[in-house]
Parts: C-alpha cells; sequence; structure tokens
C-alpha cells in the first residue's frame, strides 16, 4: 500500500468543453485514450473555490464542513479576510484519513489547508497578509524549514512581486509541486493552481486567454508528470485532473444588481446610481401553459396586464421585459413594443429596459443600445474560425461574439447577424440557398 502514490491537480474554473483543446496537446495526447473520464460532474453549492475545494477533500457539503465562501461570511462588510486556515474546516479530510494509514501527504496551494498537522509537506494557499516577506507567509502558514529549503527558497523568485497574479503564481504552485514530489515522493499530493479561473474572470468564458491559459497548463502537466516518470514511479502513480467549477457567462445582470443595490450588497459594475424602486417587474420567460391550453403570447400578455396594474400603485418602477411580444407576427408584435415604449415614456417615476429583434422600435426610446456581436469580425475570419466539424463550430462561435453594448441613433434597425450566423455554422447548402433566393426577393 505505502508504495502508492496519488496526485490530484484541481484546474480551477476547467469546464468539459476545455478538454477538446487539453486532449491534442503533448502533455495529455498520447496518453489520452487509456484515460478514465467524468465527462458531466454536478458541484456543490455554493459552487466557489473555496467551498468546492473543501468538499473535495472532507467528502461532505458546506454545511458540515463550515466553508461556504473564499472569504469569513462578514455580512456588510465589502472585503473580508480569506479562509486560509485548516482549523476552519469542521470535518476530517482525506489528509487526515491518509495519516491514519501511516501514508505521506503533500498539498501545494490547496485551499483551507494551513497549518494542517496531517499534511507532511505543505505550501498552502497563502500571501502576505499585513507586509511580511513571502518566505515569512509561508513558515506562517504551514511549511516546514524542510519545505521551505528545497521547495519553497528556490522558487520564490517566480511570485515574489506577483503575489495572486496570473499565470506567476501559477507557474510558482506548480514548479513547488514538482520540487516537492521530486524530493519527497508523498503518497498523497493535492495541487491547485488557478490562472484558467483567473483569465475566464477576466476575459469571459472562452476567449483567446483562457486557450493561452490550457496551454500553460498542459506545460506544467508535462513537467509534472515528468518529474513522477524521472522518479521512476509511473506505473505506481495515478493522476486525477480534476475542477471545482466552471462559469457562465452572465448577459441578463440589471435585475439582480438592482437587487443586490437595494439590499445593500455591492453590485456587478464599476458604479451604480438608482432610486430605491418600489417594485421591479420581469418578463423574460416562456409562458406557455400546455396543461391549461393558454399560448406563450396569451400568457405572457396576462403577466404584462398584471405589471401595468401593479406600477400604478408604485411611486417608482423598475420593468424589464426581455423580447417581449416574440410570440405573435413581426407587425403586431412591432406595435406592441412600441405602445410599450411609449406607455413607459408617460408614466413617471417608471424606468423600462426592453430587448427587441423588431424593426422601427427604437425611435420611440429617449435611449437605444445595441449588442455587438459580431459587427467587429471580419467574414473571412469568421469562415477560417468556423471551419472544423459541428461541435467546434459550436464552441467557436461564442468567442467570436462580443455580448457588450454600444450607443446607437434613434433610427437604426437590430443588427443583421442571423443569416451570417447560419452560413458559418454551414447550414444546409440547399436550404441556404432558398434562404439566399428569398433574401434576393426582399
Amino acid at each position: 500500500m505505502n508504495d502508492r502514490h496519488v496526485i490530484v491537480v484541481s484546474v480551477d474554473a476547467m469546464v468539459y468543453e476545455d478538454l477538446e483543446i487539453l486532449s491534442k496537446l503533448y502533455a495529455i495526447a498520447p496518453i489520452w485514450e487509456r484515460t478514465a473520464r467524468v465527462d458531466r460532474v454536478r458541484s456543490i453549492y455554493p459552487t466557489i473555490t473555496y467551498p468546492c475545494h473543501s468538499t473535495m477533500m472532507t467528502g461532505v457539503y458546506p454545511e458540515k464542513h463550515g466553508i461556504v465562501n473564499n472569504e469569513r461570511p462578514d455580512l456588510c462588510v465589502k472585503s473580508t479576510k480569506w479562509q486560509h486556515m485548516r482549523d476552519m474546516v469542521h470535518a476530517k479530510s482525506i489528509f487526515d484519513y491518509a495519516k491514519e494509514q501511516g501514508l505521506t501527504t503533500a498539498a501545494v496551494f490547496w485551499p483551507v489547508t494551513g497549518n494542517d498537522k496531517n499534511i507532511d509537506y505543505l505550501v498552502d494557499e497563502y500571501w502576505p497578509q499585513h507586509g511580511e516577506s513571502g518566505a515569512e507567509c509561508f513558515r506562517e502558514s504551514g511549511s516546514s524549514e524542510e519545505v521551505m529549503e528545497k521547495v519553497v527558497l528556490p522558487n520564490l523568485k517566480l511570485v515574489e512581486g506577483h503575489h495572486r497574479q496570473h499565470p506567476w503564481c501559477d507557474q510558482f504552485v506548480m514548479q513547488c509541486a514538482c520540487d516537492l514530489f521530486a524530493a519527497f515522493k508523498p503518497n498523497l499530493m493535492m495541487v491547485h493552481p488557478a490562472n484558467v479561473d483567473a483569465y475566464r474572470h477576466e476575459t469571459g468564458l472562452f476567449t483567446q486567454k483562457v486557450e493561452s491559459s490550457l496551454h500553460e497548463t498542459n506545460l506544467w502537466l508535462s513537467q509534472l508528470l515528468r518529474v513522477v516518470d524521472d522518479a521512476g514511479l509511473t506505473d505506481k502513480t495515478d493522476v486525477f485532473i480534476v475542477s471545482d467549477h466552471g462559469q457562465m457567462a452572465i448577459r441578463r445582470a440589471v435585475a439582480l444588481n438592482v437587487l443586490l443595490a437595494l439590499c445593500g450588497f455591492p453590485v456587478f459594475c464599476g458604479e451604480a446610481e438608482l432610486p430605491h424602486f418600489a417594485g421591479i417587474h420581469l418578463l423574460c420567460e416562456d409562458m406557455e401553459d400546455s396543461l391549461g391550453g393558454l399560448s406563450s403570447f396569451g400568457g405572457e400578455m396576462i403577466r404584462f396586464d398584471g405589471i401595468l396594474s401593479e406600477i400604478k400603485t408604485e411611486s417608482t418602477a423598475l420593468v424589464l421585459l426581455d423580447e417581449f411580444a416574440r410570440g405573435t407576427n413581426p407587425h403586431e408584435g412591432a406595435a406592441l413594443v412600441r405602445a410599450a415604449v411609449k406607455y413607459f415614456n408617460n408614466r413617471r417615476g417608471c424606468f423600462a429596459l426592453i430587448t427587441t429583434h423588431f424593426d422601427d422600435v427604437a425611435c420611440c426610446a429617449p435611449m437605444h443600445y445595441q449588442v455587438i456581436g459580431l459587427k467587429n469580425v471580419e467574414p473571412a475570419v469568421l469562415d477560417a474560425a468556423l471551419a472544423g466539424n459541428d461541435a467546434s463550430r459550436a464552441s467557436v462561435l461564442p468567442k467570436l461574439m462580443d455580448y457588450g453594448l454600444y450607443r446607437v441613433a434613434s433610427d437604426v434597425n437590430p443588427p443583421r447577424d442571423a443569416l451570417a450566423i447560419c452560413r458559418a455554422m454551414r447550414v444546409s447548402d440547399e436550404f441556404m440557398r432558398c434562404v439566399n433566393a428569398e433574401e434576393t426577393k426582399q
């Protein structure tokens, strides 16, 4: 038993779609067909790094281990201290069980493991807190003098001046992991790089920078696998590459931001100024009642009529209509949206945000914004990027789409991206010839 080794590398925020790239890179490609894979995993709630990693190392939910956020959950405080130390976790961990079996243990930047007495070789996810040096902060969080001498100090130059900055800290993490395994060959080692997560937060779910983070991850994994091989332990080592959570591109944030602001919480924007709304009304879901025989348009109108009644009693109201009247024909739908814009314009204390694809509507509104979409993508670039198979085209398109907004004149009609997307997605040639014929008639 003691001659077996397990390495767990948690690539923070890696998602299923990333495997298409990773599986073709030189660290993973040679062993891809021999790997065992799980395509879908349901994470815990909340799907945040520290709660997820605490669950991974304890096997219990946050209600038992007590870690419900990266930072301490202190209310009415904008920024609190992070939960670095092991004594904050109220459950036995895999490190505890491993020590009970006489195994050696190690962790490099695995969250909430600071000063864990059952981790023999520890480099905690920690950074200078109050002006101390990098060396002092790692000693303070549980790195032994042996680990400091053989692992931390030789690599500290990689992260000095770049604590919590990516990819510097991740290069430090993975080099420490390599040196630690080479020096001590622990039975269990758990490692946590976070460059993928950082780039997704910074640039979006699927971007060039996120793709570059996968190439960085490939480089570091190849180095770690080489260390295992150089130690002659490849056949005795099981390597698990896991993730804690994914991310989502959130494009509907107005109602959430308003609710957060009204409750006194920080909002997801640089700055915001808003009145104290007496009511917030959101109409965005398909209102079809298949059991009752009510169409989606009929259900939408019933809900809309209810909103009109409610705002009459409210001094200030926010009304959010997403693709209003989309369940009817364009002529009548556009008339309904124009009427809605004019109606809300004339109501004192009423603020309305309406999204639509209908023409000749924005002329009624005081402000008009459009989604950037594919506006800045050259046709040749679009064709080249979408030249692969169906699966790759489905994953590439979100990388090219820009969901940011820009202000336009009120007489500008909605963008015409639909046919360009159909052509780029290689929709049936026969069908597209029919589309082209209809477009010519127009």
